[in-house]
């Protein structure tokens, strides 16, 4: 009986798997263990990529916290917001951001355009303390996640996984 290591059950995997015209953007994140967390979510939902504004991941930190999906993950990296809203532009990508803000809608609310010929749709993350920036928000479709509970705010990276569940639970039950 052959053991496979973790990177041989991804290529083997990966051969099977699909990428959906869905991406996820973090911005100015610090933690190396929430860029490790973005990475493996774009794994594993079959993402097209991420989109890093600020730091650029590196993969001898960030391989093993992605739990080893580094390689597996189409890395687009931006210097600055401006790089960033000018590539969505000339791309067509929708931008949603993860952001508590007045003008933030509920999730349950909002309805993705999961049509065949839907745009790219890009899901931002803001940094751990500051949230989105101010000119991604003034582009973007704010949401929010409702919280019945005693917390007043998730995690960045848990929050990007929870509207990229949704996303993929609004494609999988859409009407053909």
């Amino acid at each position: 009986m052959s053991v496979k290591t973790r990177s041989q059950k991804y290529d083997e995997k990966k051969s099977k798997s699909r990428i959906f015209n869905v991406s996820m953007a973090t911005v100015s994140i610090h933690n190396d263990n929430n860029t490790g967390f973005a990475i493996r979510t774009v794994a594993c939902f079959g993402m097209k990529n991420l989109y890093v504004i600020g730091a650029k991941p590196d993969r001898a930190i960030h391989n093993g916290l992605s739990g080893s999906t580094f390689d597996h993950v189409n890395i687009v990296h931006f210097e600055n917001n401006n790089q960033f809203l000018t590539y969505c532009s000339d791309n067509n990508i929708q931008i949603i951001s993860a952001e508590l803000s007045d003008d933030s809608i509920n999730l349950y609310d909002f309805s993705f355009d999961v049509s065949d010929d839907a745009p790219e749709i890009v899901i931002v993350i803001g940094n751990e303390s500051f949230g989105v920036p101010a000119e991604i928000m003034l582009k973007s479709k704010p949401v929010f996640i409702p919280m019945n509970g005693c917390g007043v705010c998730l995690n960045t990276v848990v929050a990007g996984t929870a509207i990229v569940n949704e996303y993929f639970r609004q494609l999988h039950t859409k009407q053909p």
